[in-house]
């Protein structure tokens, strides 16, 4: 949904009045910065709690954790820093928008879209809390208030929106010819896009290993297999329908072992996705009006690739992004288990 403002991470230490020892403030939190751009997460969380226990004031160190726990897939606790940063300068304004991923990443969208709205009260060209609040807005079908924000940035030159706000004129005009009553027809002609059917996602005791059914063919879009796995019709790959079924986040040796060891019906062979995968997955979501994944996370996906004996690649799956860092296999990040079919 963003890419990592590393940036922030960057800025100059500036000392608040009082501190118990300046220097040794500065000194942690540049050792937390050192371990966040090298994905010593833990490390890098211990520093920034050392800060913040001397000066229980520093905004940036709250704000550099609360980044680090977005990519861990500890949302709670990141909302309570981002949470503290507004409550310490309720003006910050960033903290809005990384709170509204932090919503979004939990299924919390509209407390996301109240975060976005904030944020844009102050910057109302933002492209990146617009697009996030129109895949809010569209979660929740709210699909007039999504195309006015794909819209926005369709208009503004962003082709990506331009996609996706065509494709909710049609599920608009789908609404419409459904009955309801509220919506106005666009003058669009476009053709009708019809929800997919919801199925209730699997967990892999409940798939059947003697049940083998054909895996469908089709050109466009994310198929969903009914059987806990969707299908992704640009690549043919097969993938877990829901992302977090894999449970907790994981290291990188612990996720390949999680995936050798799955069993569905339609794949025989599961394993941790290459770099180039990840990349087009991410860019067939883009594409994809309705997809039918559940809990997609926003944060950094672990790659069968190595990059050494003690490090491996990870991708930052959405929304969108193809950002890829090597990083220390004891890492703890996402698993998302693919299969090339039969």
């Amino acid at each position: 949904m963003k890419k990592l403002i590393f940036y922030l991470l960057l800025l100059p230490f500036i000392s608040s009045p009082g501190n118990a020892d300046e220097s040794l403030i500065r000194a942690h939190f540049k050792k937390g910065n050192t371990f966040f751009e090298t994905g010593y997460y833990s490390k890098a969380i211990e520093n920034y709690n050392k800060v913040i226990e001397l000066d229980p004031s520093y905004i940036k160190a709250y704000y550099n954790r609360g980044l680090v726990k977005q990519k861990l897939g500890l949302h709670d606790q990141a909302i309570k820093d981002f949470t503290k940063i507004i409550q310490l300068k309720s003006d910050y304004i960033q903290a809005y928008f990384e709170r509204g991923n932090a919503y979004f990443d939990k299924g919390l969208y509209k407390e996301a879209i109240e975060d976005y709205s904030k944020n844009l009260e102050v910057n109302p060209n933002d492209s990146q809390s617009l697009f996030n609040r129109g895949l809010a807005h569209k979660k929740l079908k709210n699909y007039k208030a999504a195309h006015q924000d794909f819209k926005k940035l369709c208009d503004s030159g962003n082709d990506a929106s331009c996609t996706i706000a065509k494709k909710l004129s049609s599920l608009i005009v789908s609404e419409v010819s459904a009955g309801s009553k509220d919506l106005k027809k666009p003058g669009s002609t476009s053709k009708k896009l019809l929800p997919a059917p919801a199925v209730v996602a699997k967990s892999v005791k409940e798939i059947k290993q003697e049940v083998s059914p054909e895996i469908p063919e089709c050109s466009e879009g994310i198929l969903d297999l009914g059987n806990g796995t969707v299908k992704d019709c640009k690549s043919g790959l097969i993938w877990i329908k829901d992302m977090r079924s894999s449970g907790e986040i994981k290291n990188w040796s612990e996720a390949v072992t999680y995936v050798q060891a799955l069993k569905y019906p339609n794949c025989g062979s599961w394993r941790l996705p290459t770099k180039n995968e990840l990349s087009i997955l991410s860019n067939n979501l883009q594409d994809c009006a309705n997809n039918p994944f559940i809990n997609i996370r926003n944060g950094f996906y672990w790659t069968n690739e190595e990059g050494s004996p003690d490090q491996a690649w990870l991708v930052y799956l959405f929304p969108y992004s193809n950002e890829r860092i090597n990083t220390k296999k004891n890492t703890l990040c996402i698993v998302l288990p693919v299969c090339s079919g039969k």
